[in-house]
């Protein structure tokens, strides 16, 4: 795979995008707290991080279809080399392409209903779907163990250390979030600040993951 520009520069442009959602969804929150601004105004769906098909939700989708985009060309070079851990580079490539589709149309709240309705969940399960994800984000840790503690050092810390900013942020603060909104306190202050972090943090994460995957094929040489 030939890489055009350095895990610096990706890293850098990337952090800097996300870096401009942050500004632009604080001053919808500013603009809402501090001055009043109804919710269902243009400015604050188009730039608020809750707010699904706007800016934001575009960006995260951007930053995972990009991670699945440099996992795919980075198999296919394992693959011309017949290496072990081939079809796991690919199924990443597939993960992060399921991640970007469901950034895009939100299909893990389809999962909310049915999971909610059978289990009977409510409080810090509100947001139920935390639940099928939970078991998919622990078998894949299963699966990719080996994986994982067979890359270079710089890259295995790299790696697990962004998908656990993603992972934690994705599902720990909807943890949080979920009792605030069942008490019918959805998109007050704590809520937002707790959205806020959520995606930052989610978006901080991928930033970090790609860096890792071009800093991995530069010093491989692929």
């Amino acid at each position: 795979m030939k890489i055009e520009f350095s895990a610096r520069q990706s890293f850098l442009v990337t952090l800097s995008i996300t870096g401009v959602m942050l500004v632009l969804h604080i001053a919808t929150i500013v603009a809402q707290f501090g001055l009043g601004v109804p919710e269902n105004k243009f400015f604050v769906r188009l730039f608020n991080m809750e707010y699904e098909n706007n800016l934001p939700s575009g960006w995260s989708a951007m930053l995972l279809l990009y991670a699945s985009v440099l996992l795919y060309y980075l198999s296919k070079q394992k693959f011309k080399k017949a290496e072990t851990y081939k079809w796991l580079w690919a199924l990443l490539s597939l993960a992060f392409f399921y991640l970007s589709l469901d950034e895009a149309f939100q299909f893990h709240e389809k999962l909310m209903g049915p999971t909610s309705q059978f289990l009977e969940l409510s409080g810090i399960f509100y947001y139920s779907w935390i639940i099928p994800a939970g078991i998919a984000v622990i078998l894949m840790g299963i699966v990719y163990l080996k994986f994982i503690f067979n890359l270079p050092f710089k890259t295995r810390i790299l790696f697990i250390i962004s998908c656990a900013i993603y992972v934690g942020s994705a599902i720990g603060f909807e943890l949080l979030e979920g009792p605030i909104d069942q008490a019918g306190n959805w998109m007050n202050l704590p809520y937002t600040i707790l959205v806020t972090l959520e995606e930052t943090l989610e978006m901080f994460g991928i930033c970090l993951f790609t860096y890792a995957v071009i800093d991995y094929t530069e010093n491989e040489k692929y």
